[in-house]
């Protein structure tokens, strides 16, 4: 799939299960995801076998020296040309400027390679880290769903932001810039 300097982007395989699980139910993930109960292996099967089955999900993972330290999962394009994604770095002793990386190979496969027009992330107002990284690889705030999602013994709101294809493309010399820049300096 796609490659860049000793990282690579590849479909998920029935032996990363352990260790997208332990990712899925890390607490750094659980608390600023939708769901944040503790997966059984039971459930995770099931939603691997869900997307092998083609549903039209698809689980990617990023590999740096050949070793996974994150994913990329993308909804089915829609009939409009629109994907949610979601993206996570899994391994906290990944090198610094991973997550970068994985968000550009993400992009680069949602927009280069499945011809998205549109690409969602939907966000917990609480989870800033992810609201400035969206807007480090261009994404842009649309909404806001208050009061969404049940969480904490309570409720959170979602921001919803956006990146169109034409703007990555239109850009894209300005995005491997950032992109290179920031990464080698440990960003």
């Amino acid at each position: 799939m796609f490659a860049h300097e000793g990282y690579r982007l590849r479909a998920m395989a029935e032996s990363d299960l352990e260790q997208v699980l332990a990712w899925r139910n890390s607490l750094r993930i659980r608390n600023h995801s939708y769901e944040d109960h503790m997966i059984t292996m039971e459930e995770h099967l099931r939603w691997f076998a869900a997307m092998q089955q083609g549903t039209g999900k698809i689980q990617l993972i990023v590999d740096f020296d050949q070793t996974p330290i994150g994913a990329v999962n993308f909804t089915p394009v829609d009939i409009h040309g629109r994907c949610f994604w979601g993206i996570y770095l899994g391994d906290t002793e990944a090198p610094r400027g991973s997550a970068l990386r994985i968000g550009y190979l993400g992009l680069r496969y949602a927009f280069e390679l499945r011809g998205v027009r549109k690409l969602i992330a939907e966000i917990l107002h609480f989870n800033i880290a992810s609201l400035k990284f969206h807007a480090k690889l261009g994404f842009q705030e649309e909404g806001r769903f208050i009061w969404h999602v049940a969480k904490n013994d309570g409720y959170a709101d979602v921001v919803t932001t956006a990146l169109f294809q034409e703007n990555w493309l239109a850009g894209k010399q300005d995005w491997e810039q950032l992109y290179l820049k920031s990464t080698q300096k440990g960003d």
